[in-house]
């Protein structure tokens, strides 16, 4: 609600007033006129509507409508006719009711306010709801009197109908707790019903409240319009960013097959480079143990060589040995 934002501003927070729901509601119910609306629902021609909205709930219901019933008597030229919960049954509203010259109607409160000419209305939301039909109202609000001085002390507020509160200023009449009395409701009624310059002083506020409507509500569908706009441009930019993507991973994919190939070929030159580098080294290899196999033999035949000797030189001492003792013996024979 507009109000709202000064109160989280003096918290600095960032808060925007855009509208309210209820406008949304609003522009999606159908019209109807007087004459269908009287002939569905069993009303009278001849006579005025006032509507009586007592609330939703059962407890709220059952006490708000005991009083607004009483000022029923006291209006015989208006039909009056109760915009009934549908969470709530028809048999809980006759046991109310009884035998008060009154009409129920079911899921019709938009319709009831676009024929009625005044209503009573319990303090809720139905009291910017009625106003933006421009039907003359009164607030009404009566509370368990504990819960009444509690949050009156706890809710420091000039005022309890939403009209007043977003206008800032008394548009309507707030009936509350001891206010809200037959008689105080009956001359507040016959006021608004009976009043021309009351009625045009109330429509002009109404008109001020729907204008304050209509420009926040031109406001939303602006700013809806910027969001959408800027979610295209966002989309497109997406678009464009999605396609600069795939290119540059394109472009990646080609650089990385190149880096490949390059590394490739030098992996296969350096296979190249040490596959010589190894028959190189086999070759040398090769000779070398060649040449270990010439010394091997040739040591082989010099061990050969010095074998013959030494058995040569041992055969010429067995040789002088076999001569000497040949000696001895004869010098033994010679010396016998």
């Amino acid at each position: 609600l507009p109000f709202e934002k000064k109160f989280y501003d003096e918290y600095r927070v960032d808060a925007h007033f855009v509208g309210h729901p209820l406008l949304d509601e609003l522009q999606k119910v159908k019209h109807i006129t007087k004459e269908n609306f009287v002939r569905q629902n069993q009303l009278e021609h001849k006579k005025e509507i006032i509507a009586l909205l007592p609330g939703s709930r059962k407890q709220e219901v059952s006490r708000m409508l005991e009083i607004m019933l009483k000022v029923v008597g006291r209006f015989p030229n208006y039909q009056f006719v109760i915009a009934c919960a549908p969470s709530l049954t028809e048999d809980f509203y006759k046991k109310i009711v009884g035998n008060a010259n009154v009409h129920l109607v079911f899921n019709k409160t938009y319709q009831l306010l676009q024929v009625a000419s005044a209503a009573l209305v319990t303090s809720g939301t139905a009291t910017l709801e009625t106003a933006l039909f421009y039907v003359p109202e009164v607030v009404c609000y009566k509370g368990n009197p504990i819960s009444y001085l509690i949050a009156k002390n706890l809710i420091k507020v000039k005022y309890i109908s939403l009209v007043n509160l977003i206008m800032d200023k008394p548009v309507l009449k707030e009936l509350i707790q001891n206010d809200l009395t037959e008689i105080n409701i009956s001359d507040e009624l016959k006021c608004l019903l009976t009043d021309p310059k009351r009625q045009r002083r109330l429509l002009d506020d109404y008109e001020e409240l729907k204008k304050l409507y209509d420009k926040k509500l031109n406001d939303l569908e602006k700013l809806q319009n910027d969001y959408n706009n800027a979610l295209a441009e966002i989309n497109s930019l997406n678009l464009n960013h999605e396609s600069k993507i795939e290119e540059v991973k394109k472009d990646l994919l080609e650089k990385a097959k190149e880096e490949k190939r390059l590394l490739k070929e030098e992996h296969n030159k350096q296979v190249r480079d040490l596959n010589k580098d190894i028959n190189v080294l086999i070759g040398k290899i090769k000779e070398n143990v060649d040449k270990i196999e010439e010394l091997k033999a040739l040591k082989t035949g010099n061990q050969d060589k010095t074998i013959e000797d030494l058995s040569q030189k041992i055969n010429s001492q067995d040789e002088k040995i076999d001569s000497i003792k040949k000696k001895n013996k004869k010098l033994e024979e010679e010396n016998s």
